[in-house]
């Protein structure tokens, strides 16, 4: 195939996963973080991860911030980007030693959709602990980690017990 080809091939896909960045972003305003951001959307124990189209590896959603844009609005437009979810981030989590920036989101993962960028991701699913051990990580390294901030979150989303 040729390389004009091969653009022509492609251009229909790359447009369709820039057509959704959001420059007027509005979550979280007092959180001026910048740089490369995700969400961790963890729903009934099960975190939510996104399927590399090249790879077949899984990792959370989220990428590469666009000139200017803070990293909340990152993770919230790259994670609708990766899993067609309207997404809704709702604080900052942590920063990664690579510079990631992490953010609790919240999302209907009862609708059926389809990741806006079919270029590099095939598809997204819901994974408990026992379920994250068996899948093959983009990132590796940061398995454990995740799962343990998995595990903060499951403990934060715990109700506090009444005091006598």
């Amino acid at each position: 195939m040729h390389t004009r080809t091969l653009i022509v091939f492609l251009l229909p896909f790359a447009v369709a996963a820039c057509q959704s960045s959001n420059p007027e972003c509005a979550w979280l305003p007092e959180d001026s973080r910048v740089g490369n951001a995700g969400c961790m959307i963890i729903q009934d124990n099960r975190l939510l991860m996104v399927q590399q189209r090249s790879s077949g590896h899984w990792s959370m959603p989220g990428g590469t911030a666009q000139s200017g844009e803070r990293a909340v609005c990152t993770a919230q437009r790259e994670t609708q980007e990766e899993t067609g979810l309207a997404v809704r981030p709702t604080y900052w989590i942590i920063t990664l030693q690579n510079g990631f920036h992490v953010y609790r989101c919240e999302a209907d993962t009862s609708l059926a959709s389809r990741p806006e960028d079919r270029l590099e991701i095939q598809g997204w699913g819901l994974f408990d602990e026992a379920e994250r051990q068996t899948i093959p990580w983009r990132f590796e390294r940061q398995h454990g980690l995740i799962d343990q901030l998995v595990r903060e979150q499951l403990q934060r989303d715990q109700p506090v017990a009444d005091l006598p």
